[in-house]
């Protein structure tokens, strides 16, 4: 991967400071990681640099895109979905400490579910005034890891399940009130050294089952109440 994009660390190190440094670094480099956090972009920016994402060198190459800290909302987010159409092998997204909502939110899984970067593993979409689980991620079966930290989801749907290939789930610093009667984590073991409550399943499949499960391999729903982040290892 190194040997196929030579800047591929460059460009994560060496994030930009400004749209137009970004803007021009898009257009012509090749490059698999693109660090934009920080920018201040909004909306407003979110469309001019994502037309130069669109059109520029990296389509065939980028993997990773950090998004950090942009004040993103629903119409970036729009902008943001149009230029992803033009990038398919996309990896990773991290969109955390924005201002997506719910509306943002619901629209962006809504078009991975429809196709929109089929190799995606990993989303983050942590503290970003998300108040409902977006069930149209159940639809999206290449992820791996999926962080909702630090908003305000109050459920999970036990149709969480149907991501089989989902090895990570963050729900850290939210109200959650519990999960459906008959759905539990399965074999649950403390992570050492994380300092806040981690737990790591050896799940065979899915790391939800129904009451047919055994008592040892079911997590109490007191430890779901303070369970945040889930990593699984199969």
């Amino acid at each position: 991967l190194v040997s196929s994009f030579p800047l591929l660390y460059t460009m994560a190190e060496r994030r930009p400071k400004t749209l137009e440094e970004a803007m021009h670094a898009l257009t012509n480099l090749r490059v698999g990681v693109f660090d934009a956090s920080y920018l201040h972009l909004q909306d407003s920016g979110c469309l001019v640099l994502f037309e130069a994402l669109a059109k520029g060198k990296c389509r065939e190459s980028l993997r990773v895109l950090y998004l950090w800290k942009n004040n993103i909302g629903y119409q970036g987010i729009k902008h943001l979905s149009k230029a992803l159409s033009n990038l398919p092998k996309m990896r990773e997204l991290n969109l955390f400490r924005n201002r997506i909502g719910d509306s943002g939110c619901s629209f962006l899984c809504r078009s991975l579910s429809e196709g929109l970067c089929k190799q995606l593993q990993i989303l983050w979409l942590g503290d970003n005034d998300i108040t409902k689980f977006p069930e149209d991620v159940l639809n999206v079966p290449s992820l791996q890891r999926l962080y909702l930290n630090h908003n305000k989801i109050t459920f999970v749907p036990p149709e969480i399940g149907k991501l089989d290939n989902l090895i990570v789930l963050d729900l850290d610093h939210n109200p959650l009130k519990g999960i459906p009667e008959g759905t539990y984590f399965l074999g649950m073991t403390k992570l050492p050294g994380w300092g806040r409550d981690l737990f790591a399943t050896k799940r065979p499949s899915h790391s939800f089952v129904g009451h047919g499960g055994s008592s040892s391999s079911r997590t109490s729903k007191r430890n779901w109440h303070r369970t945040g982040a889930v990593p699984c290892n199969r």
